[in-house]
């Protein structure tokens, strides 16, 4: 078996382990927060599936896959050195998306490339059968199209979430609220 073939299968491997181990976690720390509530793994894989959409519209700059995630009157919140800015609903959401509450700081634009967008320390409490809470830490990788690709951290910041079960079982964002650069 070559390197490569290996180092693809050992990747598999470690990453299957770390989403046991993190639905495990995240789940040891629901029940003992609130054990009068016990999630299905449907609640458990709905949230996840939320999160998912919004980091994939997010990083294909696609506003409707991204807004797929939230509830119908959900709201997009940024927080900015104590300074709020809100969108409601999610048509609003899907035609402005995230620069419309997080525009970029005046002065030169980033330069060409991608941005890569990192969250971790994913913390999911079901507070009840229809309502979660979700806190994480995220970070912006900006990674160049030309000059000596040199790529570039962004300011940090964390996330504060409230989901809302659906009547249809679906699990989306009543409140996703993006705190910038503050833990």
């Amino acid at each position: 078996m070559n390197y490569q073939v290996r180092e693809s299968i050992f990747a598999v491997l470690l990453a299957a382990a770390a989403a046991v181990l993190s639905v495990a976690g995240a789940a040891a720390s629901a029940s003992a927060t609130k054990p009068n509530y016990t999630p299905t793994m449907k609640d458990w894989m709905s949230v996840q599936e939320a999160l998912y959409r919004y980091h994939f519209g997010l990083d294909q700059h696609d506003n409707k896959i991204m807004a797929s995630a939230f509830a119908e009157d959900g709201a997009l919140v940024a927080e900015n050195g104590g300074v709020e800015t809100r969108l409601q609903g999610r048509d609003k959401i899907a035609a402005l998306g995230f620069m419309g509450v997080a525009p970029p700081p005046s002065g030169p634009p980033p330069p060409p490339g991608e941005r890569w967008h990192f969250t971790s320390n994913d913390h999911i409490v079901f507070e009840s059968a229809t309502r979660a809470t979700h806190y994480s830490y995220w970070l912006d990788l900006l990674v160049p199209s030309s000059g000596d690709g040199t790529s570039k951290l962004s300011t940090p910041g964390h996330y504060e979430d409230i989901l809302v079960k659906q009547n249809d079982g679906q699990w989306l964002f009543a409140v996703r609220k993006i705190v910038i650069g503050e833990k």
